[in-house]
């Protein structure tokens, strides 16, 4: 189809048709009635409906029909800038058919760079801050279409704004840093942690990394923020944290550590230790920590009593207990807790018995329906089958095998071939011979040794009988 073969033409995967489609958004519908368009298909159509390739920027018309023929232009462009760009161009009448796709999508290019380019010269009589706010808008502008509409040609505005904004922006926060040297200890330090807390949150929005150069002459002066509160200090060099911090979190750690196992109502703290608890930051570690509220041989020792009191059941089969058998520690996990799942499987979901007890009343059972006579020669049918062939790899029966047992296999066998020569025991319908004289009854059987009853109903005649007539 014409509609599916230029779509691929001019799409990104022009191998997958469905995949090709999924590449295109609506950018605008012109439903001027005056205004002529061709659609893809390269049918003429009234009404236009514009799509754009977010992959290699190609536009295309497409007509209302082919739109809903094949599901096709289901999204919408929300870009407000690349959507009045086209929406102008189109409306003016410079677009009109698909021959014009690679001429079209160079004008959007220039069209786009020059907007921004305009922009920029706009902010050129604003002052300091106002300029590299707006400049840190258009930026931030440019980078949507970068990376949501895959645009790559317009890194070259990120680089004429960086190349203004870099100088504009360090000078700016090194005099911002210069300002706070007359101020005393104190305001020195609340001044420039501002500052500092500022750069970050433009390197952080705005992914300017120039800037981290700002941040390591601000750490220079006022040092690292501590490891717990993340506030500026004015510390030694070799200091990592506020005193004061370090003591706070062992005391955190400790309260924690005061209060009593749950088993033996004992102090955890008997136990354990504060630093345990301590990051390599000297922070709180509070995924372990959180978790404690047991001493470890207490926890062990209460776990494998529940386990103790799951597998103290007596057999159902030998009337002993269950325990001779099963070892409780064979349920508990490396780190001593309980193994829910192999204990529940096992012992509390209905398991009832030992292993081989089990299984030697499972033999019993089958040994017992085995036990019935053959529908046939009326001997016993356990002569043939073997009890152990209809236990599953659990020990538990497989009903399914054991409850079409009514015969043994050479009886049933012997059996269908009495039952094949009955029917063939019929007379030719041109001869008036037995069907026998030519036919073998053993080629009426299936591998199973039942009766294809397809080919046996179709015989009525001797072949060579059908053939001389």
């Amino acid at each position: 189809m014409e509609f599916e073969k230029n779509l691929l033409e001019v799409s990104y995967n022009n191998i997958n048709i469905i995949e090709a489609k999924k590449e295109w958004l609506k950018i605008y519908i012109d439903n001027r009635i005056d205004v002529s368009g061709t659609c893809i298909c390269q049918h003429n159509i009234k009404y236009k409906i514009y799509m754009y390739n977010i992959h290699n920027n190609n536009t295309i018309m497409v007509g209302s029909t082919c739109c809903k023929k094949f599901n096709f232009g289901n999204k919408i462009l929300d870009n407000e800038i690349l959507r009045e760009i086209f929406s102008n161009n189109i409306s003016r009448g410079e677009y009109t058919i698909i021959n014009n796709i690679l001429e079209y999508t160079n004008n959007i290019r220039d069209q786009l760079i020059n907007l921004f380019r305009e922009k920029i010269l706009m902010t050129i009589n604003l002052d300091k801050t106002q300029n590299y706010q707006k400049l840190l808008k258009i930026r931030n502008e440019v980078n949507e279409l970068i990376y949501e509409f895959k645009i790559p040609y317009l890194n070259e505005i990120i680089d004429e704004i960086d190349e203004k904004l870099r100088d504009q922006l360090i000078n700016l926060f090194r005099e911002k840093i210069l300002m706070s040297i007359n101020l005393n200890k104190t305001q020195n330090y609340r001044k420039l942690s501002k500052i500092r807390d500022e750069v970050n949150e433009l390197i952080d929005e705005f992914k300017i990394p120039y800037l981290n150069e700002i941040i390591d002459e601000i750490d220079e002066k006022i040092n690292i923020p501590c490891r717990f509160c993340n506030k500026l200090m004015f510390l030694d060099e070799n200091d990592k944290f506020h005193s004061k911090c370090r003591i706070k979190n062992k005391l955190e750690i400790r309260n924690k550590l005061d209060t009593n196992c749950i088993y033996c109502n004992n102090k955890l703290s008997s136990e354990y230790e504060e630093l345990e608890y301590l990051n390599d930051d000297n922070s709180i570690n509070y995924i372990i920590l959180n978790n404690i509220v047991s001493h470890i041989k207490c926890q062990k020792d209460n776990n494998i009593l529940e386990i103790h009191d799951s597998l103290d059941k007596t057999c159902i089969y030998c009337n002993t207990k269950i325990l001779l058998e099963y070892n409780e520690l064979d349920y508990l996990n490396d780190d001593n807790s309980i193994n829910y799942i192999i204990l529940n499987e096992k012992v509390l979901n209905n398991i009832n018995y030992h292993i081989n007890c089990y299984k030697d009343n499972n033999i019993s059972e089958i040994h017992n329906i085995l036990d019935k006579k053959c529908i046939y020669c009326n001997t016993k049918l356990s002569l043939e089958y073997n009890d152990i062939e209809y236990l599953n790899d659990d020990n538990s029966i497989n009903y399914m095998k054991l409850n079409n047992i009514e015969f043994h296999i050479k009886c049933n066998k012997d059996n269908n071939i009495l039952e094949i020569c009955k029917i063939l025991d019929k007379k030719c319908i041109y001869c008036d011979n037995k069907l026998l004289s030519q036919y073998n009854e053993l080629n009426y059987l299936n591998e199973d040794n039942t009766i294809n009853l397809i080919l046996l109903n179709n015989i009525k005649y001797h072949t060579n009988c059908y053939k001389e007539l």
